[in-house]
């Protein structure tokens, strides 16, 4: 536990406390959107889409983003909560 600026006591989850877990969390959020872009943009040049590398690795990394968004904020209520 730790005291936050108001003096109320506030409990921080594994991530947010330790900076080796966050280091990596980050790296791996980084690596599955390149990841999942080039695979998008690589099935996007198949069909033969314009521009399908670009476009691909846009939707793909804003997916990836917004994924991990909703899945932090669900962790961070839960642990919130407890």
């Amino acid at each position: 536990m730790w005291i936050g600026g108001d003096g109320v006591h506030m409990e921080q989850n594994i991530i947010e406390r330790n900076f080796i877990v966050r280091f990596f969390v980050g790296l791996g959020v980084i690596l599955m959107m390149a990841y999942v872009g080039e695979q998008l943009g690589l099935l996007l040049l198949a069909y033969g889409f314009p521009y399908g590398g670009w476009v691909g690795v846009a939707i793909g990394m804003i997916v990836v983003f917004i994924a991990f968004a909703a899945v932090y904020t669900l962790y961070c209520s839960i642990v919130e909560s407890e």
